[in-house]
C-alpha cells in the first residue's frame, strides 16, 4: 500500500468512526459499571427493608424472582418460579383462592393493580404473613403481558395490628363493664345497706333472718363480680405502696403449695428486682389467681416454677426500660392460639360452670393500671408461661415531701350536721339513714346547686357522690370550703379510676369510699374523719335521736 494511501480521506474517517466507537462504548461501560452499582445498591436497600421484587410473565406463567423474594418465601433458590409455587406453600384453602383470583381478576378482568395478602408456610415450620403487590405491564393493544411487583414479609406488622385490635376490643369492653359497674354498685349499696336495717328490725325472726343472710351473701358475691369488672377496666381504687415483689411471693409460698397440692412441684427463684408501686394485695390476688390456673392446667400434675428478676420491657409492649418482670410457667396442657388471644376477656372461660372468666380479666386489669404489662406465650403441649412487668419506682422523697396519708378534721364537738350529695334516690336515703341511726344530723340534696343553696349553715362533713348532673362533685366541694373553713369531704363513687374523674372527683389525699359498702363501712370512714383521735374524743350521739329515726 503507498503512503498516500495511508493518508486518504478515507482512512482517515475510518479512524475518526472508529474512535468515536470507543469513546462510545467506553462511555457505554461506564454506564453499564454505574448501572450495576445502582442495581447492587437497589439490592442492598431492599434486602435491608426486607422487600423482594419480582415479575411474571401472564402467558408463560414463568416468574423472575430476587433472591429475597425466595428467602421471604421460604423457596429454595434453584426453583424455577411460578404462581403454583407460591399457591403450595399457602396455609389455608382461602389464602391459595386469594392468589388464584387476583391474577385472575388481573388477567381476564381488567382489574389493577395485583394486592393481596396470604399466609405461607416455611420448611422450618414457622408461618408468615405476606403482602404481594403488582403493577401491570399491557401489550400495545392493551392485553395484560405481565406483572411486576414487590413482596414483603409483614409477620410482625400483622402482629402489631392484632394487638392493637384486641387492645381496642378491650378498652370497648372494659368502658362498658365499667358502666355496668357503676350502676350494679349503686344497687348494691342500697342492698347491702337495707340487708342491715332489716336484720336489726327483724331480729328474733329466725327464718327472716336467714333470708336477710342469704340476700347478704348474693350482694357480695355479686360485689366481688363488680370489683373484678373495674379490675379488668382499670377503674378500680388501688392502693399503691412501694413493694419488694420478692415478699409477695414469699409470703404466698405456703399459700401456693395448700392451692396446687402434692401432685404438682412448686419451684420458687427469687432474683435481685427493685421496688415498684403496686397494692400488694392485689399483687397477691394476681399471683395466686395464676397459680389456681396453672393447677387446673396440670390434672395430672406437673411443675410449676415462679419466678423474679430485672428484665428490659420488650418492644412491642413500649420503650424497652428496665422492669420488674414475674414470671408463672407451668408444664401443663397450653393453649392453641385461638384461646390465648382471648384470655384476657371478661367472661371467656374454658372452664365450663366452674370459671367465672373473670380471673385472667381481672390480672390484666390490675397489672395495667398499675403501669405494668401482662404477656402469655402458650401453645398446645407446652404449658404456659405468664410474664408480668413492672416498672422500677424511685423511692427517694426529698426531706418536705408532702405525705400521702388522708388529711383529717380535727374533732367538731358543736356540729354534727351532715350533708349528703347523691342524685341516686336509693343510695342516698341509704347514707342518711344510716347517719341518723348513729346519731348525726342530716342534710339532703340530689345535686352540687341544690347543696350549695342549703349549705349556708355550718356541717361537720360533706358525703357527696362523684359523679352528678351539672356541677362536678370536686368544684362544689371547693365552694363548701370557701364557705366553711376546714370542711372535710368524703367522696364516694362506684365508677372509679376514670381519666374523667381527675378534675371532677377525689385527688391524691383525698377520703374516699368505693361502691358498694355497708353502713358500717360508711360509719367507720365518718367517725375516722370526723374523730381521728379516738373515741375520747368523740361526742356520744343523742340517744332520743337514734331512736326516732329507728322507727
Amino acid at each position: 500500500m503507498a503512503d498516500d494511501d495511508l493518508h486518504s480521506p478515507d482512512l482517515a474517517a475510518l479512524r475518526a468512526r472508529v474512535r468515536a466507537l470507543e469513546a462510545e462504548n467506553a462511555e457505554l461501560c461506564e454506564r453499564q459499571r454505574d448501572l450495576a452499582k445502582l442495581e447492587s445498591r437497589l439490592a442492598n436497600v431492599l434486602h435491608m427493608a426486607r422487600i423482594g421484587s419480582w415479575e411474571l410473565d401472564l402467558a408463560s406463567r414463568i416468574a423472575d424472582w430476587s433472591p429475597e423474594t425466595f428467602r421471604i418465601l421460604g423457596i429454595p433458590p434453584h426453583v424455577t418460579p411460578t404462581p403454583a409455587d407460591v399457591v403450595a406453600i399457602c396455609t389455608t384453602e382461602a389464602d391459595r383462592d386469594a392468589i388464584r383470583n387476583g391474577l385472575d381478576a388481573v388477567q381476564h378482568h381488567g382489574v389493577e393493580p395485583y394486592d393481596v395478602m396470604y399466609n405461607v408456610r416455611h420448611p422450618d415450620g414457622s408461618e408468615h404473613a405476606i403482602h404481594s403487590r403488582g403493577d401491570v405491564v399491557r401489550h400495545a393493544d392493551g392485553t395484560p403481558a405481565r406483572i411486576i411487583g414487590i413482596v414483603q414479609d409483614v409477620t410482625e406488622q400483622e402482629m402489631l395490628r392484632k394487638q392493637l385490635f384486641h387492645s381496642q376490643k378491650l378498652e370497648t369492653v372494659g368502658r362498658l363493664a365499667a358502666g355496668l359497674a357503676h350502676d350494679l354498685n349503686n344497687m348494691l349499696t342500697v342492698i347491702q345497706g337495707s340487708c342491715d336495717f332489716v336484720e336489726a328490725a327483724v331480729q328474733g325472726d329466725e327464718l327472716a333472718t336467714e333470708d336477710v343472710a342469704l340476700i347478704r351473701d348474693a350482694s357480695e358475691r355479686a360485689a366481688v363480680l363488680t370489683r373484678s369488672l373495674l379490675a379488668f377496666s382499670k377503674q378500680q381504687v388501688l392502693q399503691p405502696e412501694p413493694t419488694d415483689v420478692n415478699a409477695v411471693v414469699r409470703s404466698l409460698e405456703k399459700l401456693m403449695h395448700q392451692l396446687v397440692g402434692d401432685a404438682i412441684a412448686i419451684r420458687t427463684t427469687l432474683g435481685d428486682p427493685e421496688l415498684v408501686s403496686v397494692d400488694p394485695n392485689q399483687l397477691s390476688q394476681v399471683l395466686l389467681n395464676l397459680v389456681a390456673n396453672a393447677r387446673d392446667a396440670m390434672p395430672e400434675g406437673g411443675a410449676l416454677a415462679v419466678e423474679t428478676s430485672c428484665a428490659v420491657l420488650p418492644r412491642e409492649l413500649g420503650e424497652p426500660r428496665l422492669h420488674t418482670r414475674i414470671r408463672v410457667r407451668d408444664s401443663g396442657h397450653g393453649m392453641d392460639e385461638t384461646t390465648r388471644s382471648r384470655i384476657f376477656e371478661p367472661f371467656f372461660t374454658t372452664k365450663g360452670n366452674r370459671g367465672t372468666g373473670l380471673g385472667l380479666a381481672t390480672a390484666f386489669g390490675t397489672i395495667r393500671q398499675s403501669g405494668g404489662h401482662i404477656t402469655v406465650d402458650s401453645a398446645p403441649g407446652r404449658g404456659a408461661t405468664f410474664d408480668l412487668y413492672l416498672p422500677l419506682v424511685d423511692v427517694s422523697l426529698p426531706p418536705d415531701a408532702p405525705s400521702s396519708r388522708v388529711p383529717v378534721a380535727g374533732a367538731r364537738a358543736d356540729a354534727r350536721r351532715i350533708l349528703v350529695v347523691d342524685d341516686d334516690t336509693g343510695v342516698r336515703k341509704m347514707i342518711v339513714r344510716a347517719l341518723q341511726n348513729a346519731g348525726y344530723e342530716t342534710i339532703e340534696a340530689t345535686d352540687a346547686d341544690t347543696a350549695l343553696a342549703m349549705a349556708d349553715d355550718p356541717v361537720a362533713l360533706v358525703i357527696t357522690d362523684v359523679m352528678m348532673p351539672g356541677m362536678p362533685a370536686r368544684e362544689m366541694v371547693t365552694r363548701l370550703q370557701a364557705r366553711h373553713e376546714a370542711l372535710p369531704a368524703l367522696f364516694v363513687s362506684g365508677y372509679t379510676g376514670d381519666s374523667r374523674l381527675e378534675d371532677c372527683g377525689p385527688r391524691p389525699g383525698d377520703a374516699f369510699l368505693a361502691k358498694p359498702f355497708t353502713p358500717a363501712e360508711l360509719l367507720q370512714r365518718v367517725d375516722a374523719i370526723l374523730h381521728p383521735c379516738g373515741e375520747g374524743d368523740r361526742q356520744p350521739p343523742d340517744s332520743r335521736a337514734n331512736a326516732e329515726s329507728s322507727t
